[in-house]
């Protein structure tokens, strides 16, 4: 419409009447009692389109509060509310396109799973039968498929963990568990040889009594086997230190190290599923990407607070806060 068109008219002109009788009422109602009111309508164009508008309908009082009309708003929303609308459409799609690949990535991963458990495990069994009997690139041979295939194993062990809490399918069992004895001790046991073999010092200073927690077991494994596993890896000399402390009521863990460091521009990316600081052929570290997502999706799950500090070249400090 033109403004001299509309000017003078009543509102009737771009009414629609699909609303139905009880919106109006209710509309009518809050005119009738002086009251505001927001919200959406539809109305009509000078040719007949049905479009959406938002409506702000506000009372004029006088100074003496008496009730002079009303100022009413009608902002057109159509394109809005369509945009609004294909956007959670394409947010939908790609949370099915995730669960799917998810689920793919689950199905594929108990493929490769089972035959490479059988070809380590072969592998193992032929290096023990022939190991008198072998030259010392054999048992080199024997001692790389076996480094290739527990890599291989990790790393679908990861795809499984992730998928299952895409897919929601992982269960969370809360129950208290002993911090230091059930997890921390049996993860530095493990790892502490694979530190002496870089000759990496690893240092734990356990600095409280009181390490009991409630979180699901696992997930707690997996957490601290990352971020241990990271900092061995991402260390060439120097140490890697563990320290359990509870300066207030919350058990807390840090866990640092003399390694690389991340760079400040990657730190947003850190927790990001296969996102790497290096990728591609020439980078100077194994990985996938995958073990940080998971382990902060695991610290949601037992609600723990995790933080990061890290200097390129300096080394990276993990703290991991077990809130209430």
């Amino acid at each position: 419409y033109t403004e001299e068109e509309v000017l003078g008219k009543k509102i009737s002109l771009i009414k629609s009447f699909i609303m139905g009788k009880t919106f109006y009422d209710i509309f009518e109602s809050k005119i009738k009692e002086h009251k505001s009111y927001n919200g959406e309508l539809f109305n009509t164009t000078k040719n007949g389109t049905i479009i959406t508008v938002d409506v702000s309908l506000t009372p004029i009082f006088s100074p003496e509060n008496k009730f002079m009309g009303y100022i009413e708003i009608h902002k057109d929303v159509t394109e809005r509310n369509k945009a609004e609308a294909e956007l959670l459409k394409a947010k939908e799609a790609a949370e099915q396109a995730d669960k799917v690949k998810s689920e793919f990535l689950a199905q594929m991963s108990h493929e490769i799973r089972t035959p490479i458990n059988a070809i380590v495990s072969f592998s193992g069994l032929l290096k023990d039968e022939l190991q008198d009997m072998v030259s010392e690139d054999m048992k080199t041979s024997f001692s790389l498929i076996d480094r290739a295939g527990q890599r291989i194993i990790r790393t679908v062990d990861l795809l499984l963990n992730l998928s299952e809490i895409h897919t929601g399918s992982y269960q969370c069992i809360l129950k208290q568990i002993n911090l230091y004895e059930d997890i921390l001790a049996p993860a530095i046991v493990n790892y502490k040889y694979h530190a002496e073999a870089k000759n990496i010092d690893m240092v734990v200073n356990i600095e409280t009594e009181d390490t009991i927690v409630t979180a699901d077991a696992y997930a707690l494994e997996q957490t601290f086997k990352n971020i241990i596993d990271n900092a061995i890896k991402y260390t060439k000399e120097g140490k890697v230190e563990i320290i359990v402390s509870k300066p207030d009521k919350h058990l807390q863990v840090k866990i640092s190290d003399t390694g690389v460091g991340i760079s400040k521009e990657y730190l947003p990316k850190l927790f990001e599923p296969f996102s790497q600081e290096e990728s591609g052929y020439t980078r100077s570290f194994e990985g996938n990407g995958i073990g940080l997502a998971i382990v902060r999706e695991y610290c949601k799950m037992n609600n723990i607070a995790i933080e990061v500090e890290s200097e390129k070249g300096k080394g990276t400090t993990f703290l991991l806060v077990f809130e209430d």
